[in-house]
């Protein structure tokens, strides 16, 4: 082979090796200075179970609610007590930390003397959500109603009010979604004069 094929075949050898050292240079210093992708994350994770991980909230979920409970109600009008049942009723939407809606209360018993009494109020109602314990209140319109001692009619008035309510989830099923509880409710009203109540009793949500 004549001498100047020789040294160019060299020349080439030389320059192709020359080239492919320069490219294989230059891909590992990129590969070096890119970000690392989720997967090359997640995989040193889970080679090192110290590392932090971000775990995505659940989305907030909002339900329909609604309850009813049955108890015994104490009140007092004019230094007059009465007492009877208690019926309290609760529907509105429910997330996991706050219920928004209704409370319908009806009362039905006597006074002391005897004498026959009735109630029905309804108005709006926010509660919030302290694990097992819910505490909330609102405001309520409404009506009462005394008979007399006579049969002609009875002493009807309408009724404005404020109301506290507290409950206690005793056990909770539904995938915890609805729960049998205790629950204690007072409440302040105009009837003409100041009408006081103290309910308790027990019910169910769903």
């Amino acid at each position: 082979m004549p001498l100047g094929q020789r040294s160019f075949r060299r020349s080439a050898f030389a320059s192709l090796l020359a080239a492919g050292l320069l490219g294989l240079t230059i891909r590992t210093a990129h590969a070096d200075t890119e970000p690392r992708s989720d997967h090359s994350t997640a995989v040193a994770q889970d080679a090192d179970p110290e590392a932090p991980r971000y775990v995505q909230p659940p989305p907030p979920r909002t339900r329909f609610v609604w309850s009813l409970g049955l108890g015994y109600v104490f009140q007092g009008l004019y230094g007059v007590p009465m007492g009877g049942a208690d019926m309290d009723a609760l529907l509105g939407a429910e997330s996991a930390t706050v219920t928004i809606g209704a409370d319908i209360e009806a009362m039905s018993g006597s006074t002391h003397y005897g004498l026959g009494t009735t109630g029905l109020n309804a108005g709006p109602f926010i509660e919030g959500h302290f694990d097992r314990l819910h505490i909330g209140g609102g405001v309520r319109i409404g009506a009462f109603n005394v008979n007399r001692a006579s049969n002609s009619g009875g002493l009807f008035s309408s009724s404005e009010g404020v109301f506290l309510r507290v409950s206690v989830d005793v056990f909770r099923f539904d995938s915890n979604a609805g729960a049998v509880f205790l629950f204690a409710k007072g409440s302040a009203d105009t009837v003409g004069g100041a009408l006081y109540g103290v309910a308790c009793g027990a019910g169910v949500r769903f």
